[in-house]
C-alpha cells in the first residue's frame, strides 16, 4: 500500500483552481516501480498518486486531497471524477487512517477511457463522501504517457478484462474495447485496405485514394484522398458513429497502432440524406502516422473523442499505404512524403560509455564519474540548462515519436525515454561535455544539443526535434 507515504493537508484539498493548475505532473521511478503524481517537489502535499503494480496490471490510484475522517478502513463508497463534460465513477475503498485521515483508493485499468480525459483535460474535479477537490492537469499528457509505457500498459490488448486489480480473461484471448468501456467489434472480414489512382488526361494530374472498406461499395471506415493543388496533406474521412456530436462540431480524432496514439483536430459531418456520417480531418503526408499504420502488424483502433471508434485490420495496410503515398508524392511534388519513408540515419559519437544501467535493472546509487583528459588546458564551462529542459514530445527523422521526462533517482538524473509508445529507455545523465547533455545506460545514448535530441539504441538511431 502506498498511502502510508501520503499526507495531504486540509488546506491543500480545499485550495483554489489557480493553485491546482499551477502544479506540474511528474513521474518518479522506472518500470514496475513508476509512480505518477500531480506535482513536483511537493513533499507530502500530493493531490493524486497513480502507482504501477506490475507490468500490464491496473494501477492503484490514491487521492489524498479527498481524505476523510469518516471510516472505517475498507469501507467502499462511490468516487466521482469529472473532466470537462465527462464523468467517471469508481468504487473507492478507504485506506487505513494516516495523517490526512482515510484516503480513498481505486484501481484504474490500462485502457480506462478516463486516462485520455486526464491526459487532455485542463482540470479534474473529484467528489468523495462529501469532500471535494480540484486537481490540475498541467503536463499530465507527458507524465501519463511515460507511466503507461513503463508500466507495460501499451502492450495490453484492448478488451483485457480485470476485476479488483487482477486480470480475469483466460489464455490471453481478449476482445477489443471501444469508447466508454464498450466492446468494439473485431475488424469486419469483408473490409480490406486498397489504394487507387485516377489520372486526369486534361490536367495531367493524378488523384490518389486509400480506403479501408468494401471495394466497389460506399461501405468504409477510413478513406483518404490526395490531389494536385491540395498541398502536402490528405483529406481523411472516418466512418465512425457521431455519438453526441452534430454536423460541423469540432472533434479530436485518434489512430492507435502498436500502442502509440496519434491525434488530429477535425470536424464531424452528416450527409444531407442522413445515410452517411463521420468525421473529416487533414493529415500531412509526412506525418509519422502513415508509417505507424503500415508497420502495425495487428488490428488497431481509430475513432473520435465523444464519438465512436472501430477496429481496423492491419492486413494489407503496408502495401496500400505505400501505393497511396507514392501517388500523393507525384501529385504534391517532390519531397511531399519525406519523413514517411526515410530510414533511420544517425552517426553519433561512440566514445566510452559507462556500463551502469541495464534495461529493467535497478540503478546504481553512486553518480557516474569520468576522468578528465590529460594535458588539456582548462576551459570555462558553458552554462548548463537544467536537465528537465528537454522534457516533452519530439518528432524524429525516422518517423518515430519520442517522449522524454527527466526525473531524479538517488544521486542520478534519469531521462525516461519512450519511443512510439512501447520502446522504453531509462538513461543516466553523464558529466557535462561542452554545451550539450548526454544520458546513457551503456547500450543506448541520448544527446541533447541546442534543442535537438540524438538517440542511438540497438533498435536504431534518429535525430529528433521538439513538437
Amino acid at each position: 500500500m502506498v498511502v502510508g507515504l501520503l499526507a495531504a493537508s486540509a488546506a491543500s484539498a480545499g485550495c483554489g483552481e489557480a493553485y491546482a493548475q499551477s502544479r506540474i505532473w511528474n513521474v518518479t521511478g522506472t518500470y514496475a516501480e513508476i509512480v505518477a503524481t500531480d506535482c513536483r517537489d511537493c513533499g507530502d502535499d500530493i493531490g493524486i498518486l497513480i502507482a504501477c503494480r506490475g507490468d500490464g496490471l491496473p494501477a492503484r490510484v490514491s487521492v489524498p486531497w479527498l481524505a476523510t475522517e469518516n471510516g472505517p478502513a475498507g469501507m467502499t463508497l462511490p468516487l466521482e471524477m469529472t473532466i470537462g463534460n465527462q464523468r467517471f465513477v469508481y468504487d473507492a475503498t478507504l485506506s487505513n487512517p494516516g495523517q490526512a485521515g482515510h484516503v480513498p483508493e481505486f484501481f484504474m485499468n490500462p485502457h480506462d477511457p478516463a486516462l485520455e480525459a486526464l491526459m487532455t483535460g485542463r482540470i479534474a474535479q473529484f467528489v468523495f463522501d462529501g469532500v471535494q477537490a480540484k486537481i490540475g492537469l498541467q503536463s499530465s499528457r507527458s507524465a501519463l504517457s511515460i507511466f503507461k509505457a513503463h508500466c507495460g500498459w501499451n502492450n495490453v490488448p484492448y478488451g483485457a478484462q480485470f476485476a479488483n486489480g487482477e486480470p480475469v480473461s483466460a489464455g490471453g484471448s481478449f476482445q477489443p474495447s471501444g469508447a466508454g468501456g464498450q466492446q468494439a467489434p473485431a475488424p469486419n472480414p469483408d473490409l480490406s485496405w486498397f489504394a487507387n489512382s485516377y489520372p486526369d488526361q486534361q490536367t495531367g494530374t493524378t488523384d490518389g485514394t486509400l480506403t479501408f472498406g468494401i471495394p466497389e461499395t460506399d461501405a468504409m471506415v477510413f478513406d483518404a484522398l490526395c490531389r494536385a493543388g491540395q498541398g502536402n496533406s490528405a483529406e481523411v474521412r472516418f466512418g465512425v458513429a457521431l455519438g453526441a456530436l452534430r454536423d460541423g462540431d469540432p472533434v479530436t480524432l485518434y489512430i492507435r497502432p502498436n500502442g502509440a496514439s496519434f491525434e488530429f483536430s477535425g470536424t464531424a459531418f452528416q450527409a444531407e440524406n442522413g445515410e452517411f456520417a463521420g468525421m473529416t480531418v487533414q493529415i500531412p503526408l509526412s506525418d509519422p502516422v502513415w508509417q505507424a499504420m503500415s508497420a502495425a502488424g495487428a488490428p488497431f483502433v481509430i475513432g473520435a473523442h465523444s464519438g465512436g471508434e472501430a477496429m481496423v485490420s492491419s492486413e494489407g495496410a503496408s502495401t496500400a499505404i505505400g501505393q497511396f503515398l507514392q501517388t500523393c508524392q507525384s501529385a504534391a511534388g517532390q519531397g511531399a512524403v519525406q519523413g514517411a519513408s526515410q530510414q533511420p540515419q544517425a552517426d553519433l559519437p561512440s566514445q566510452g560509455v559507462p556500463q551502469q544501467l541495464q534495461s529493467h535493472q535497478p540503478l546504481a546509487q553512486q553518480p557516474l564519474v569520468q576522468q578528465p583528459l590529460a594535458q588539456q588546458p582548462q576551459q570555462p564551462q558553458p552554462q548548463q540548462q537544467p536537465a528537465t529542459a528537454i522534457d516533452g514530445s519530439y518528432a524524429c527523422s525516422d518517423g518515430s515519436n519520442l517522449l522524454v521526462a527527466v526525473t531524479q533517482l538517488g544521486a542520478n538524473e534519469i531521462a525516461n525515454v519512450v519511443r512510439n509508445g512501447t520502446e522504453v529507455h531509462a538513461l543516466v545523465k553523464q558529466p557535462a561535455e561542452g554545451a550539450g547533455m548526454r544520458f546513457s545506460d551503456g547500450n543506448s545514448n541520448l544527446i541533447a544539443i541546442n534543442g535537438i535530441l540524438m538517440l542511438t539504441a540497438p533498435q536504431g538511431g534518429a535525430s529528433c526535434q521538439k513538437r
